[in-house]
């Protein structure tokens, strides 16, 4: 490996992918882009191995995508210089689009005629058709639902646009300019990164491209297999539940193994896919939907790592099909971030065993997008938008208390500006902050709450709420931290289901609230004067202060030898916490009826029934399973199960 060569072009590369991003963040048409950036590009190799890849803007978490089934999926024997692929398909691409508002466009690059590299592109556009505005509902059970979907197809052919592609996008949703506008915008940035690579060429040569293509990539792994070689050897595994079907909590597991400096996340014993929109499909690659937290420890462990595929070539992972983290057509998956986060939080629980002393509690764990449909009063045609991507605090850390209304997984996301949203669409937003006693406590507390309240002002308005979670069961503490607290929402101020689509007449309002952050740590080692500045910043009420920190704070003051006492007698009284982890009194009883044991064997025995009648056999087992029954009675039920549907 050349040194300087590897310096020198790991900063071009990083320069001209951060151009494209800023370009196609400028240029877009719709909210979820030029408000909240859910958007990014990249560069990738012939093979789809991304080598550059943005760190100010936009998504984050998808620096270890595989661009190869789209690739190949054309072929690179048919790909011309001025060609550029769109794609919104999960299954053609195993996974390379997640759900069908992620429009993938992927530009060959050449020089000479020789095929150097790819640009990539991808936007989160706000409607591609299907049967509601925005094309996700949390309930839908197959893909079909979900609007246009498009296998990997070249947009331009030889820089000729395919007019009737076009037509077909723009005839199969409900803002056909808007979503045409962000499509030209992610050609844009095609067109500049294609420019910039060429510019390198003319200025060095291809052999150096190309080997600073490969030392980059080199580069990323080793500094990645060094953090992962400080870590011991070992096997951990955790389980955490989404709750996304209504009455029916989903188990979902991940065992970590490290042998020197390769890692293993193999997925075996989560819940078979169901029909509801929590699905997505990973293929056989690492998907960075089940690296993101292990990706985002080594980035945090490793900050010079350069941001490049290089850097999941130590990971390996095992999802068996047929389960939600890898799913088998027709399945919905339009709401596969409620997975995702879960995900995360799998990843990030078995770190925390590895680890000595830990690393963080869990966070609120989800990325609610409000989005809405109101008729133009002026036009008569629908207007679609993004409102507010609805995110948790995340966990307290090992040395520092947690983000509120932000959590690690999705800190990407930004917030809209409530000009931006009364300005787009008829809704006057009356409440938007954080929540007062939110947090789980601990040495370090969690991230607190956000909260939202909408009026509607207009005739009538179609509300969809997607990806939120953690109704019952709490964010969980480590380390002696209490657990964070659950989400919820109401219309009217009536409790309502963030499952289902909400309709509001003029008047009406809709409120919704965010889980919060677990804590870390004992509470009562807090820093009485970190919870005096939460009472002070209205974020803690002196009477939780006292309850939760054993603080005493009386008009704004804090009483030194008061805490001292309270805290003496509340550290007297104290059971000792059972384990590393506090889930929740919710998960623990439900779990007394429902042994995780026995629900991981339901899980893995339900892979052997067809995909059609699983639900069926689990339905089944489930109605005839005892309280409280172990994992021999369950394996017994599903044979027999089986044998009965069968």
């Amino acid at each position: 490996m050349d040194a300087i060569r590897t310096e020198v072009m790991r900063n071009r590369f990083a320069a001209l992918v951060e151009e494209a991003s800023i370009i196609l963040y400028k240029t877009a048409h719709t909210t979820f882009i030029k408000q909240t950036q859910d958007y990014q590009c990249a560069m990738c190799t012939v093979e789809g191995e991304v080598f550059a890849y943005p760190r100010s803007n936009g998504v984050a978490t998808l620096v270890g995508l595989s661009l190869k089934p789209a690739i190949d999926w054309i072929g690179v024997e048919n790909m011309r210089p001025g060609d550029v692929i769109i794609t919104n398909d999960p299954f053609s691409t195993e996974g390379m689009c997640t759900h069908t508002p992620d429009i993938f466009t992927l530009r060959p690059i050449f020089h000479e005629g020789e095929l150097l590299c790819f640009s990539w592109a991808f936007a989160h556009v706000s409607d591609v058709g299907g049967a509601v505005p925005s094309s996700i509902s949390p309930s839908f059970t197959e893909i079909f639902q979900e609007g246009l979907r498009l296998r990997p197809v070249k947009l331009f052919r030889e820089g000729e646009l395919n007019e009737q592609l076009k037509d077909i996008i723009s005839d199969n949703c409900r803002i056909p300019s808007e979503t045409w506008g962000d499509i030209i915008a992610m050609c844009s940035a095609l067109s500049s990164m294609d420019r910039r690579i060429i510019e390198l060429v003319e200025r060095y040569s291809v052999d150096d491209l190309t080997a600073g293509i490969r030392e980059v990539l080199a580069y990323g792994e080793a500094k990645a297999r060094e953090v992962i070689s400080d870590l011991p050897d070992g096997s951990w595994s955790f389980s955490d539940y989404i709750e996304v079907v209504a009455g029916q909590p989903l188990l979902l597991r991940c065992t970590m193994t490290v042998s020197s400096s390769d890692v293993l996340l193999d997925f075996t014993g989560s819940s078979p896919q169901v029909q509801a929109a929590c699905n997505f499909v990973t293929g056989a690659a690492p998907h960075p939907a089940l690296v993101r937290c292990f990706v985002a420890y080594l980035l945090s462990s490793s900050p010079e790592m350069p941001m490049n595929g290089g850097i999941v070539r130590p990971i390996r992972t095992r999802a068996p099909k047929g389960v939600i983290m890898n799913a088998e057509f027709p399945a919905a998956s339009g709401n596969r971030a409620a997975s995702y986060t879960r995900i995360y939080d799998l990843v990030l629980g078995c770190l925390n065993q590895a680890i000595p002393e830990a690393l963080a509690g869990g966070g609120g764990s989800q990325a609610a997008i409000i989005a809405a449909s109101v008729t133009d009063p002026l036009t008569r045609k629908p207007r679609v938008s993004v409102i507010q991507p609805l995110i948790g605090g995340s966990g307290g850390r090992r040395s520092m208390d947690g983000i509120d209304a932000i959590d690690t997984p999705f800190g990407f996301l930004r917030s809209a500006p409530t000009e931006s949203v009364e300005h787009e669409m008829p809704f006057l937003v009356r409440r938007f902050g954080l929540v007062t006693d939110s947090f789980g406590a601990g040495r370090y507390r969690g991230g607190a709450a956000l909260e939202i309240e909408l009026e509607n002002r207009s005739h009538e308005a179609t509300f969809s709420v997607r990806g939120c979670d953690r109704f019952t069961f709490q964010p969980w503490g480590v380390a002696g931290g209490a657990a964070g607290h659950c989400g919820g929402g109401w219309k009217n101020g009536e409790p309502v289901s963030m499952i289902e689509l909400q309709k509001l007449g003029r008047g009406d309002r809709l409120h919704l609230r965010s889980p919060s952050g677990g804590g870390f740590g004992d509470p009562l080692e807090r820093d009485p004067e970190a919870v005096l500045l939460d009472v002070r910043d209205g974020l803690l009420s002196e009477a939780r202060a006292l309850a939760d920190y054993g603080v005493v704070i009386r008009d704004g003051a804090l009483d030194l030898q008061a805490t001292g006492a309270a805290r003496a007698e509340a550290k007297a009284r104290a059971e000792p916490q059972d384990g590393l982890f506090n889930v929740g009194a919710q998960r623990r009883a439900y779990e007394i009826d429902w042994p995780e044991p026995s629900t991981v064997a339901l899980s893995i025995g339900l892979l052997e029934a067809p995909s059609g009648l699983r639900s069926a056999v689990k339905t089944w087992v489930t109605e005839r399973q005892p309280k409280g029954a172990g994992p021999e009675t369950v394996n017994a039920l599903l044979k027999e199960g089986l044998a009965q549907i069968l």
